[in-house]
């Protein structure tokens, strides 16, 4: 008799280690699975879709870099992104392995992901009009499931940003507006500084960092896919606060001792 070959093992795609992070690969996905950014589009630039997604630009970058392992961006240039042809095909298969709480059982996990699917598609039709609020009991009895069950989708949907929740209230969708990308403004572009100023702090606390060779602006303005003029601005905010100095190739981090406050 011939042996016949066993099933493949199905992919474990790891899930991002922190927190900051898996938040800003959920929030994007959810932008690519409702179309805010279809397949083939490119995103704003990374500093500029942090803002929007509400994470650290540090975090913007390391989830990016992690939905390219996963087949859900294609590339990823002049800090900006490239939303895969496939990607919503990407983002089913690994629904189970980016949402799913450690220790959750699969038939749990697969009914709970089936339902938030379900509860997407009537936010997204307007089935479940914007500021409707459900309560658990409402919902299990509108998609005929168990409140676990119901649990599990609301909280899937409101790490995408989908729903808002509210003790004794229940869950209502999103307005649409903030689901679509922000658009450039004034206040947008002091953010923008901002955002940049807080990534470099979390790099400079680091006393690894090399110093001058990691905050040329022509490379931070490439990796965040900002302009220049955003970079040097955020430059100019940590020479204020001393904790660099020096301009251009001379810039160095101001390294303090431990006494010193």
């Amino acid at each position: 008799m011939t042996a016949s070959t066993p099933p493949a093992p199905p992919t474990v795609i790891p899930r991002p280690q922190h927190p900051q992070t898996e938040r800003a690969v959920q929030r994007l996905r959810a932008r690519i699975a409702d179309a805010t950014y279809p397949a083939l589009a490119t995103t704003p630039p990374l500093a500029f879709l942090a803002i929007e997604l509400g994470v650290p630009t540090e975090a913007m970058v390391e989830a990016v870099h992690h939905l390219q392992q996963t087949g859900i961006i294609a590339s990823y240039r002049r800090g900006r992104a490239v939303i895969a042809h496939g990607a919503l095909d990407q983002i089913k298969r690994s629904d189970n392995a980016l949402y799913v709480p450690p220790g959750a059982k699969a038939s749990v996990r697969k009914r709970s992901l089936a339902l938030a699917a379900l509860m997407r598609q009537d936010i997204n039709t307007g089935a479940w009009p914007q500021g409707q609020a459900r309560t658990r009991r409402d919902l299990a009895e509108l998609y005929q499931v168990p409140p676990h069950i119901v649990a599990g989708a609301v909280q899937a949907l409101k790490d995408e940003q989908l729903l808002h929740v509210r003790p004794a209230i229940g869950a209502w969708p999103l307005p649409a507006p903030g689901r679509a990308p922000a658009r450039w403004s004034c206040s947008a572009h002091i953010a923008l500084v901002a955002g940049v100023e807080q990534a470099l702090k979390a790099r400079i606390a680091d006393p690894e960092f090399p110093g001058s060779d990691g905050l040329a602006s022509e490379v931070l303005a490439t990796e965040f896919g900002v302009s220049r003029s955003t970079v040097m601005a955020a430059l100019q905010r940590l020479r204020e606060q001393h904790l660099i100095e020096g301009k251009g190739k001379k810039i160095r981090v101001v390294r303090r001792d431990a006494g010193q406050s």
